[in-house]
């Protein structure tokens, strides 16, 4: 939530009003809205939502959602373009992060070298899965090849698995 403030908060759209049977009301109106802090927290971490009928995948994509929010925020103008703010929002980061060998020049760096990237062609995935097990833990169970697939495209720069590639 941190991270989501120094930004000055980032916008989410919801269908309804989000109401989670565990966290009670995260976002009393449906429709376009900035959050911050604890809302913000609240509607990543809703997981018994009432409009929703999937647990953790309704997570999941919201989570996708707010990260590509969170990455388009990031990458406007008003902060890629702002040193003083773009410093602030590394050195959050960095200070509220569990990472390794990541420091606020690092991120700087990141940022400097993602200019000019449009947030709309930044593509989230889930790992592919099989159901889930059958020893009451509900894990969900991988399908290994599928992700092997999966990471594979990635590290050579190929259209991910499903996807048709880019015309040129």
């Amino acid at each position: 939530s941190k991270m989501v403030d120094a930004l000055g908060g980032v916008e989410v759209c919801s269908t309804t009003p989000l109401e989670d049977y565990e966290l009670g009301t995260v976002l009393p109106n449906a429709g376009r809205q900035v959050v911050e802090g604890h809302t913000a927290l609240q509607y990543v971490r809703a997981r018994q939502v009432t409009t929703e009928f999937n647990g953790d995948y309704g997570r999941i994509k919201r989570q996708q959602l707010f990260l590509s929010s969170l990455l388009r925020s990031t990458l406007s103008g008003n902060v890629i373009s702002n040193p003083a703010k773009l410093n602030r929002v590394a050195r959050t980061f960095t200070s509220n992060s569990y990472v390794d060998n990541v420091d606020t020049e690092s991120l700087l760096n990141l940022a400097d070298s993602m200019r000019g990237i449009e947030a709309g062609r930044v593509t989230f995935v889930t790992i592919p899965t099989s159901g889930t097990s059958e020893d009451g833990q509900n894990n969900e169970l991988p399908r290994d090849d599928d992700i092997q697939a999966l990471f594979s495209a990635i590290i050579n720069d190929d259209p991910l698995p499903g996807e048709e590639p880019e015309k040129k």
